[in-house]
């Protein structure tokens, strides 16, 4: 009992941190791909943006031709779909 009492399991080692970093993108998605994910998601967080479905359908457009221009970054970031809201808040 004492030598499992003596362990502290809240503090991470080193091996530990270096096993959770997440791995690199192997095989990310075609733009096309991942516009294909993400446009359905976006619609309704623009409608609770603006509260006009209108406006959050024009939104999404300009939201879409941003990602299209910046593919590189679109493509490379971690969460793909959080990028696209953030392009889609800042833009609102």
């Amino acid at each position: 009992m004492e030598a499992t009492n003596s362990v502290n399991i809240f503090t991470p080692i080193r091996t530990r941190i270096g096993q959770v970093a997440t791995p690199p993108k192997l095989n990310p998605p075609s733009l096309k791909e991942a516009l294909h994910i993400v446009s359905p998601k976006l619609l309704p967080f623009a409608l609770s943006l603006s509260g006009n479905m209108d406006d959050a359908e024009d939104l999404c457009q300009a939201t879409i031709l941003k990602l299209i221009e910046s593919k590189d970054k679109f493509l490379s970031a971690e969460y793909p779909l959080a990028y696209a809201k953030t392009i889609l808040r800042n833009g609102f």
